[in-house]
């Protein structure tokens, strides 16, 4: 979890700044991981204002090496990763 959460911390910035010279509002809700249960689970909550920003920030931060190299090394730590989305009523 440490390389993790290390490479998180120096891309996450970049990430976030892509995206909003991308014209995309967004904030970064929750970054956890888990010590009981499934183990060394990684967490992130965004919140955006509608699904169609998510995929306009993820396409955004694709072009930023410092992220493109964040993913590379957490592709190497990682089992599998999921995503979904969350409708707030």
């Amino acid at each position: 979890m440490p390389k993790a959460l290390e490479a998180f911390q120096a891309a996450l910035p970049a990430k976030m700044e892509a995206a909003r010279a991308a014209g995309v509002e967004h904030e970064l809700e929750l970054l956890a991981y888990s010590d009981v249960g499934r183990l060394n689970e990684l967490i992130e909550v965004w919140r955006f204002a509608k699904a169609s920003d998510s995929i306009r920030a993820r396409e955004a931060s694709r072009g930023v090496a410092v992220w493109r190299d964040c993913i590379a090394t957490l592709t190497e730590l990682t089992e599998t990763f999921d995503s979904s989305f969350v409708y707030e009523t």
